[in-house]
């Protein structure tokens, strides 16, 4: 069986990310759009996400300018609000994959 190749290829093996989800983290890389991360002790940090793997996430921090490589297990969830997803929202529609 050959693998996949596409866009989300990379995403599909070993990943806790659907695609969809995927494809969100994709918009806030390409346009380094701010999103709020919760990790499992419930501290929170607004960050740009620099790169996303199957098993960690490399960001920035928006505050000190500091990259670092979270491991996926420690964070909680990816909360993406306010212009963010309102920007996420508006370039979906204008490409025409929302409805």
């Amino acid at each position: 069986m050959s693998k996949k190749k596409g866009r989300f290829s990379k995403y599909n093996e070993s990943s806790t990310y659907s695609k969809a989800d995927s494809a969100v983290m994709l918009y806030c890389i390409e346009y380094e759009l701010p999103v709020e991360v919760v990790y499992m002790d419930n501290t929170k940090e607004v960050v740009k996400i620099i790169e996303l793997s199957s098993y960690a996430v490399i960001i920035r921090n928006e505050e000190t300018g500091i990259d670092s490589v979270v491991q996926k297990h420690a964070i909680k969830k990816i909360n993406i609000e306010g212009d963010t997803q309102k920007f996420i929202k508006e370039y979906r529609k204008d490409i025409g994959s929302l409805r």
